[in-house]
């Protein structure tokens, strides 16, 4: 009598997710990204280095409300309460000259950007200031800055304090950076908020200090340079020209590896948001 046949194997794999539900998860959608300029134009170069990342990315300009701080270019942008009317921001950068520093001691520009930044730490994946929006962060965070012995103008070396950092992972240890600044932390300062938990210093250069840096909660990153900018050939020639096109490289690099990195930081921040509509029925 011929043995009882085995049960035939389903052809379909068994869930692994019993007891939950897993829902859609929503087409890749471009990121949204608040630009908040604080001098004329500072914004506009930050378009080409977004538009390099590999994920898709939609600039809001963002005014501050401050009737001396809206310039010229007002009806080109809107408020932050207006760009997170329809959806929230998955980003939010502060960029400036600095020679346009907002200071402490110039309300009432200074008390709406601390109430922003307030917001978007609580409800923004990550904000990145750049020139004097990472002057703007360091003041927020509690840092010292004092005036440079000269103004910085140029390519200045940097050493990366963390290279295996997402941030950072995509420069040389040792690289260059696109600067124009008058400003830098002082080293007590940095020491301080790092005892204290409160920053993680990134990048520091042997003239101007830390450059790079990110809140401990990491929803701030900040980069005294100005690395949206691309780096200017001076009209030199010989060796001399050929440090300087390797320098411009670097620059180059680093700026590139620096904006997608912080592009795929707010993507996975997301993402997991994203994933979390695994619930229980």
């Amino acid at each position: 009598m011929p043995s009882p046949s085995a049960p035939e194997a389903s052809s379909q794999p068994r869930s692994r997710t019993r007891g939950f539900r897993l829902q859609a998860v929503p087409p890749l959608r471009p990121l949204r990204v608040g630009v908040l300029a604080l001098s004329p134009d500072a914004g506009t170069a930050l378009i080409e280095p977004l538009s390099r990342a590999a994920l898709p990315v939609h600039p809001i300009r963002i005014h501050l409300d401050a009737a001396d701080a809206r310039g010229s270019e007002s009806s080109l942008t809107v408020s932050l309460t207006r760009a997170i009317l329809d959806e929230p921001l998955d980003g939010l950068v502060l960029v400036g000259a600095h020679e346009h520093d907002a200071e402490p001691s110039s309300p009432p520009q200074w008390r709406e950007l601390t109430e922003i930044l307030e917001y978007a730490r609580g409800f923004i994946p990550s904000t990145l200031g750049l020139g004097a929006g990472a002057v703007v962060l360091a003041r927020v965070l509690g840092l010292d800055l004092v005036p440079l012995d000269q103004e910085l103008r140029g390519l200045l070396p940097q050493r990366s304090l963390r290279a295996e950092h997402s941030l950072l992972n995509g420069s040389s240890e040792v690289f260059f950076s696109t600067e124009a600044r008058r400003l830098r932390i002082t080293d007590a300062s940095i020491d301080d908020a790092v005892a204290a938990g409160r920053v993680t210093p990134l990048a520091r250069s042997r003239d101007a200090g830390v450059s790079i840096f990110e809140s401990a909660d990491r929803r701030y990153v900040a980069h005294l340079g100005r690395p949206e900018r691309p780096p200017m050939r001076p009209s030199v020639e010989g060796r001399i020209s050929a440090f300087y096109d390797s320098a411009r490289e670097s620059a180059r690099a680093h700026a590139a590896a620096f904006f997608a990195a912080w592009v795929r930081q707010i993507y996975e921040v997301g993402r997991k948001g994203a994933e979390a509509s695994l619930v229980a029925p």
